[in-house]
């Protein structure tokens, strides 16, 4: 454990440069060694680092904010155990609020989009449920107007299916009824038209009795006997409905 010698390790600053270049930033990187000097930057030309690197070993914060040929850059820097040198990045205010701006840009255009998205889907998925509501709708009107004959298929979802099916075999039972009825009605008619016509004789079969009767008290027997004749042939066609 004693001390035998030094190893010198000779690097060229152009390597050190790339290393910091492949860590681009908006701003400056530079290393700088314990004296002020600068080692190392990330971009060639004079770096805004040589105004303030008198600062960099008399603070004791690691964060400061100041002004260089009139730009404005958060200074941040870090120093190096072994050779007390400092890592030291200088960032634009400016190229902050450019990129909090851009950001906020974004987040924007993303709930505009976004937004768009969810009222299309919403409209979509809107006219889907309402187009089997609005056919339901039609076909109740079309009821109304005693058209029965109507019917709806609709095999959107599971509910408007079910729906239609419903309206469907209430139609179906309802027409069914409604011929049913219509039936019912026209066989009253019939009976109606049938007892109607056995009364007609009947009161014309009165008549012809008091006409008789009259020709009688009258003694005028011929016209008697045809009148009866006559009443005897009407009693005869409405004695058997069935024949």
């Amino acid at each position: 454990f004693q001390e035998l010698g030094v190893l010198v390790v000779n690097l060229k600053t152009l390597y050190l440069n790339n290393i910091l270049s492949k860590y681009g930033m908006a701003g400056h990187l530079c290393l700088v060694d314990e004296t002020g000097n600068v080692i190392a930057q990330n971009k060639s030309g004079e770096s805004p680092v040589d105004e303030i690197v008198g600062e960099l070993y008399q603070s004791d914060a690691n964060d400061m904010v100041r002004t260089i040929d009139g730009v404005k850059y958060v200074v941040s820097f870090d120093t190096l155990s072994v050779t007390n040198w400092k890592m030291v990045g200088l960032i634009p205010i400016q190229s902050l609020q450019d990129n909090v701006r851009h950001g906020q840009m974004l987040m924007t255009l993303s709930m505009i989009v976004g937004a768009v998205i969810v009222i299309t889907l919403s409209l979509i998925i809107a006219s889907k449920i309402s187009k089997p509501i609005a056919k339901l709708t039609e076909g109740m009107k079309a009821v109304q107007n005693d058209r029965l004959d109507i019917r709806i298929e609709d095999h959107t979802f599971l509910e408007t299916k079910w729906l239609s099916e419903g309206f469907n075999g209430m139609l179906d039972d309802n027409e069914l009824l409604i011929k049913s009825y219509q039936q019912e009605l026209m066989e009253r008619d019939i009976r109606l038209e049938a007892l109607q016509a056995k009364i007609s004789p009947h009161f014309l079969y009165n008549t012809l009795e008091t006409i008789n009767a009259l020709l009688i008290l009258d003694e005028n027997y011929e016209t008697s006997k045809l009148v009866s004749s006559l009443a005897d042939l009407l009693r005869y066609s409405i004695s058997d409905s069935n024949r």
